[in-house]
């Protein structure tokens, strides 16, 4: 992307890719972008936190009806609100996406680019993120630590043993080589 785009039409369920989302809107915001977002209610401080200007409670709301004019808009949940979005995007505007459209679907519109990142872990992406963090440009979410549940057997409990088998005990009442005994 580059400093000429006016507006982003940036569409994302945050529970669904609340990483990716996160990051996405940051970019666009230290490129200068207004940033349109899409997410449920309960999400709406967490993305005008990001830097979004504009939200969409999408459970309320058609994005299609609410915006139009997008440079660009950035897809993460693919499927039919790919499909819808080439509604918002303006002529020779860019969908960018990473959740594919359905099988079989064919773009609408031959003057929109159709571009997908490169997702790679690379020194030079990594290293550039950490100059973007360092610069406090991106950020990323706050993470919530759970405790795994202790469960019989599981991790946070102590391990039993099982008893062995009856084929595994002897008569009497040693247990047999390579069973545990």
């Amino acid at each position: 992307m580059s400093a000429e785009i006016r507006h982003v039409a940036y569409r994302a369920r945050i529970e669904a890719a609340e990483a990716v989302a996160g990051f996405a809107i940051q970019l666009a915001k230290h490129i200068g972008a207004t940033v349109v977002t899409t997410a449920s209610a309960r999400n709406h401080d967490y993305v005008r936190s990001l830097g979004a200007d504009r939200i969409i409670d999408y459970q309320k709301e058609d994005f299609t009806k609410a915006v139009s004019g997008c440079d660009v808009v950035f897809d993460t949940v693919g499927g039919e609100v790919q499909v819808r979005s080439y509604e918002v995007l303006k002529p020779g505007g860019r969908l960018v996406w990473i959740a594919p459209a359905p099988a079989g679907f064919q773009p609408p519109r031959a003057d929109v680019e159709l571009l997908r990142p490169r997702v790679a872990r690379d020194r030079a992406h990594l290293e550039r993120m950490k100059e973007l963090y360092e610069a406090g440009a991106v950020w990323p979410p706050a993470i919530t630590r759970y405790p795994l549940p202790a469960r019989r057997g599981g991790r946070g409990a102590p391990r039993q043993r099982r008893p062995p088998s009856p084929r595994q005990a002897r008569a009497d009442g040693a247990l047999s080589p390579g069973n545990g005994g």
